[in-house]
């Protein structure tokens, strides 16, 4: 997807669905965008039981509802959102619930979702993830990730310079959570 170009999906899109597929979809460009219906049942798999890796970069958009990045027992996937005004936002984001996910948000881009889930292979690498409701936008503004809700999977690798919380910031998952919050 590029130049401007859009994909609109309704229900699934999936990137590396079967064992031994390598595929890449890459959304680029200003006013390049990829959509998903507004279905809570509609998702994006990267990776479901084969290679996926999703592209989003230079200015461009993808607005989604549910994202899963290594779903499947096989499946190893990546995304990576990067450049200037480049917007990736979900509903939900799974990443590594399979074989392997890895989210990397290289600043100034910018990834938003209801809920962030790290699965047991699931890694992120990043500058900053605020977790919570920021009322001051200049808080939201310089986050590379932003959640509501951050569910961590034991083994799940959080590799990131900062983690800021707002005070009603979710923390959970199968982790024990040593955090002191002021």
């Amino acid at each position: 997807v590029r130049g401007g170009s859009e994909i609109s999906a309704l229900s699934k899109l999936v990137v590396g669905d079967e064992e031994g597929a390598d595929a890449t979809l890459t959304v680029t460009g200003a006013e390049s965008i990829l959509a998903m219906g507004l279905a809570t049942t509609s998702e994006l798999i990267v990776g479901n039981n084969g290679r996926g890796d999703l592209q989003v970069t230079e200015g461009a958009i993808a607005d989604l509802s549910n994202v899963s990045i290594g779903k499947g027992e096989e499946g190893f996937g990546s995304a990576f959102i990067g450049g200037l005004d480049t917007k990736l936002t979900a509903d939900a984001l799974d990443v590594g619930g399979g074989a392997f996910g890895l989210l990397q948000v290289e600043q100034p881009a910018r990834v938003g979702t209801f809920q962030l889930w790290l699965g047991e292979n699931g890694q992120v690498e990043g500058r900053v993830i605020a977790v919570g409701t920021f009322h001051d936008p200049s808080k939201r503004n310089d986050t590379g990730i932003f959640t509501n809700a951050l569910l961590l999977a034991e083994n799940a690798q959080l590799n990131v310079d900062s983690l800021i919380l707002g005070d009603d910031a979710i923390l959970g998952g199968t982790v024990t959570w040593a955090v002191e919050i002021h």
